[in-house]
């Protein structure tokens, strides 16, 4: 059998690294998207220049027009929400939707099928720190960690809980938000992330550690093409998944016909020269 899930993680190791699409002149540096956002967040909170991530810092290199950035530096905002009141009792059947870290199904994929709910009042008013918009990169902070979703237009209204973490980037439309979502399932994303837990009754990762985080920038247009490209090879590795799933359920059934004929006495001829098992029992009979 093929181990798709091992082939995913290395398309994707090969992906953050530039190893799996062709790097063109003419899609421009991410230094350039660099530039952009250090003169946006300037404008919005003033204050001192980004630092630059350190070449010691870098665990790999990658093609020279990506860049090294720290998730904080590329962001608007990077909170977490809240529990409300009652905890359990202020879930209702409907409402606003609230996330919890079950609905984050990896990548850029949100499970609302088994949504809690709040109500507006509560939405606006103690969990307004944390309203979700379209856009914002979910990751698992608690419990499960590392676990990852995107923020929909047409899934909102959501809020959430303290378990996931939402990090808003600044400069939205230079960026596909998915391929950020592969990068963050990468092996070595993953791995700076975790390793940097708290060991509790329940595992948790701060928002500081989420802000420091580094991460590798490619330019848009290639952020583009990489997402083509992986979602390309996933869909081969889902089909090679059904595949294999329905061989197990062929060889299992195949299995469970042959004992079936074997009892039955149905998988050999039955020659007159063998004799019956009346005299085989007839013998033994004597015998004892």
């Amino acid at each position: 059998m093929i181990d798709t899930k091992a082939l995913r993680s290395r398309v994707l190791d090969l992906a953050i690294q530039g190893k799996l699409t062709e790097q063109l002149e003419s899609d421009g540096t991410a230094e350039e998207l660099w530039q952009q956002i250090q003169a946006e967040k300037q404008l919005i909170k003033g204050g001192k220049p980004l630092l630059e991530v350190q070449k010691k810092e870098v665990p790999f290199e990658v093609p020279q027009n990506w860049k090294w950035v720290r998730l904080g530096d590329i962001s608007a905002v990077i909170s977490k929400g809240t529990t409300p009141r009652g905890g359990k009792v202020a879930y209702l059947d409907q409402g606003i939707g609230f996330l919890r870290a079950e609905n984050l199904m990896g990548f850029d994929k949100i499970d609302t099928s088994s949504l809690k709910y709040v109500d507006e009042k509560t939405h606006t008013g103690l969990l307004k720190r944390s309203i979700l918009e379209a856009g914002d990169i979910l990751i698992s902070i608690a419990g499960t960690l590392g676990r990852t979703g995107l923020v929909h237009a047409h899934e909102l209204p959501l809020n959430t809980n303290q378990a996931i973490a939402f990090i808003r980037v600044a400069c939205k439309e230079q960026f596909d938000l998915s391929c950020l979502t592969l990068f963050l399932n990468t092996t070595i994303i993953q791995k700076q992330i975790i390793s940097k837990k708290v060991d509790m009754a329940i595992p948790n990762i701060s928002l500081t550690v989420i802000s420091k985080s580094i991460i590798p920038i490619p330019p848009l247009a290639e952020q583009k093409r990489i997402v083509a490209r992986v979602e390309e090879i996933f869909r081969l590795l889902d089909i090679i998944d059904a595949a294999q799933e329905q061989y197990a359920a062929d060889a299992e059934s195949l299995k469970a016909k042959l004992i079936t004929l074997g009892i039955q006495g149905r998988l050999t001829e039955q020659l007159a020269s063998d004799g019956t098992a009346e005299e085989l029992y007839q013998q033994i009979q004597a015998e004892k």
